[in-house]
């Protein structure tokens, strides 16, 4: 009986903010972070030499980056929304994030060899820089 009057007495929203994310939806989220790290370093990867050839990669480009950064403030909210997690949680998100860690390096270096590339452009490079900052923020608050 008092659960059916809590329930009419407390909006909705409310409620549904209640549920707590587990260790699956934190490698979940992992997991999107890691897709969104791929397709950025294989956009970096697969940009011309000569950017001007097409200017169309450009667009590519900041887009996934800032996938990317959505992705990782996601994640962020989903680690912030858990409970704490079992034993056997916290190792399977342990494994996940080193395998992101891997991937991220593996981007980075990408990135800065492919930076005299993105050099020729001139707004394309700070832009980047920017961006990968923030990403870099995100990554400390997603982290802690």
């Amino acid at each position: 009986m008092h659960c059916a009057f809590i329930a009419l007495i407390l909006p909705l929203p409310l409620l549904a903010t209640q549920v707590l994310a587990d260790g699956a939806a934190i490698i979940a989220a992992i997991s999107a972070v890691s897709n969104s790290t791929l397709a950025l370093k294989k956009t970096v990867t697969n940009f011309p030499s000569n950017p001007f050839d097409d200017l169309f990669d450009i667009p590519c480009l900041l887009v996934d980056s800032a996938t990317l950064l959505t992705d990782i403030n996601d994640g962020t909210k989903v680690a912030d929304a858990s409970a704490n997690l079992t034993l056997a949680e916290t190792i399977s998100v342990a494994s996940a994030t080193i395998s992101l860690a891997s991937v991220v390096e593996s981007t980075l270096k990408t990135i800065v060899a492919a930076k005299p590339k993105f050099d020729a452009l001139l707004i394309v490079s700070p832009v980047l820089l920017v961006n990968l900052l923030l990403e870099q923020k995100a990554t400390d608050a997603f982290g802690t």
